[in-house]
C-alpha cells in the first residue's frame, strides 16, 4: 500500500535525528520509495524479537554455557537484523544508544561488515 507523502514526514516526529537527516539530505520526497525492511511478514519481525529477547535472557543468566551460546546467537541476531533493516531505522537505533559505527564494529568485530569481517591488525580479514 502506497504512503502518502503528505503525511510522511509526520512519521519521523518521535525520531527527531533522523527526521533531520531526511531534510539535510532532502529526502523528503522521496520516502515513499524507501524499503524499510525486507521482513517477509509481521511474524516474521515478531520472531526476530522473540530471539532478541531470547539472546538477552542467556546473557543476563547466571549459567555460564547459557552466557557463552548467547554472545554467539547475539552475533546472529546482528547479523539477521541489520541485513534486515533499512540504514536510517539502524542509524536511528545507533543514535538513541548514543553509539557510533566505530563502537557498534568493535562491539561486533566478529560479524561480517560489508561481506568481509571486520579486519583489525590481529586478525586480518578472512576472505574464505
Amino acid at each position: 500500500m502506497p504512503i502518502n507523502v503528505n503525511n510522511t514526514m509526520q512519521l519521523f516526529e518521535n525520531y527527531p535525528y533522523m527526521e533531520q537527516v531526511i531534510i539535510d539530505h532532502k529526502l523528503e520526497n522521496l520516502l515513499d520509495r524507501i524499503k524499510w525492511h525486507t521482513f517477509e511478514s509481521d511474524d516474521a519481525v515478531r520472531d526476530s524479537f522473540r530471539n532478541v529477547l531470547d539472546t538477552f535472557s542467556k546473557l543476563t543468566s547466571a549459567n555460564i554455557p547459557f552466557v557463552t551460546e548467547g554472545k554467539e546467537q547475539a552475533l546472529n541476531d546482528y547479523r539477521n537484523l541489520s541485513s534486515s533493516l533499512h540504514v536510517f531505522s539502524r542509524e536511528q537505533g545507533r543514535h538513541e544508544l548514543g553509539l557510533s559505527n566505530e563502537d557498534v564494529a568493535r562491539i561486533f568485530s566478529r560479524v561480517e561488515i560489508g561481506g568481509a569481517k571486520y579486519c583489525t591488525k590481529e586478525k586480518p580479514q578472512l576472505l574464505f
